[in-house]
């Protein structure tokens, strides 16, 4: 599926060069990797094909493109007059529980269409448009599940998290089964928390960042040209890309350097002391701070952006793409960390 989906982004970007002449074209490389990451994660998640990467731009594209903007532009503008940029963060989080608690999600859909805000009217067409595609998309893969019942076997194109979510359900003991109204709820959580805003926004970010990159030092492109060029595969599996050390090398660099997502959030469980690499600070008495205390419900906010660029971890050229670093002895501070994950420490 990622090399059918992989070789039409090839296809669409010549075309467009063909276009518009070798020598003037012009690309706006995201809107490429914006389109391809969503016909991934629709075929992957949903097995439905937006066929972004064909030109086709649907109501459900449209708007996700919208959505990716509601949590720090829309929300804002919908409950004060200031400019998004200058409302705290801080101000909507704690009252967004409560506001879930209001009722039932009919009623609290008929005080939210009453709020004089084009923002929030803006939301609302949103949420319609997902819904009435999830309904659809839920239609057809209960569909292909019954075909299989009378003899038709899955394709891989439709073993997909929503098909797989659909058999679980259909398996469960009946006091462990739920409902269709929530298994439509569960699609549109899927599709929005873990897939939009996880996988689809985060990997085309990530994709054009790779692209700029390479393009601002074409010697480390012409180096990864003809390490790739000696790939006997047209289309290598991941075990395969995984032994180019340089291509390696450049991903991994650009998240260091890019991290899809800048800021991660956890709050803690229990009551906690986090030491500190370096003493910060002075108290009364003169004693600096070697640990910070962190009570229990304490949100903690981590920025990933500061720790990829912190010199005593990567060196005195922390702030310069260097994908060569990963082809040398690591500082001991990310060789010796343990975290799970492929790219975790990025």
């Amino acid at each position: 599926m990622l090399q059918d989906i992989s070789h039409k982004l090839i296809a669409g970007i010549e075309r467009q060069i063909k276009e518009q002449g070798t020598d003037t074209a012009s690309i706006d490389i995201f809107e490429w990797t914006h389109r391809s990451a969503l016909d991934a994660i629709g075929l992957g998640s949903m097995g439905h094909d937006f066929q972004s990467l064909s030109g086709v731009d649907s109501d459900y594209s449209e708007a996700i493109k919208h959505l990716l903007f509601v949590p720090h532009v829309t929300v804002y503008t919908a409950y004060t007059h200031a400019p998004p940029e200058c409302v705290p963060h801080s101000l909507l989080r704690p009252i967004m529980p409560t506001l879930y608690k209001i009722g039932p999600a009919w009623f609290r859909r008929a005080i939210i269409t009453r709020v004089p805000s084009k923002a929030i009217k803006q939301l609302l067409s949103v949420v319609d448009v997902q819904y009435e595609q999830a309904v659809r998309i839920f239609g057809q893969r209960r569909t292909a599940l019954t075909d299989r019942k009378y003899g038709h076997s899955l394709t891989s194109a439709q073993k997909d998290v929503v098909t797989l979510m659909l058999q679980a359900n259909e398996k469960a003991e009946f006091k462990d089964k739920i409902s269709e109204e929530e298994m439509l709820g569960q699609l549109n959580c899927l599709t929005v928390s873990t897939l939009i805003f996880a996988g689809h926004d985060t990997t085309s970010g990530a994709l054009a960042c790779i692209f700029q990159m390479l393009a601002e030092h074409p010697e480390i492109q012409g180096k990864l040209r003809e390490e790739l060029q000696k790939c006997p595969l047209e289309d290598p599996d991941y075990a395969t890309l995984k032994s180019f050390p340089l291509l390696d090398a450049v991903i991994k660099e650009t998240l260091r350097l890019h991290p899809p997502v800048t800021v991660v959030e956890r709050v803690a469980s229990r009551d906690t002391v986090i030491p500190l690499r370096t003493p910060t600070g002075v108290d009364t008495e003169g004693r600096s701070s070697t640990a910070l205390a962190v009570p229990a419900g304490t949100l903690v906010m981590l920025s990933l952006r500061a720790a990829n660029r912190d010199p005593l971890t990567w060196g005195p050229d922390a702030h310069e793409w260097n994908p060569y670093r990963w082809l040398e002895s690591l500082p001991a501070g990310v060789a010796d960390a343990r975290i799970p994950g492929v790219y975790s420490n990025m």
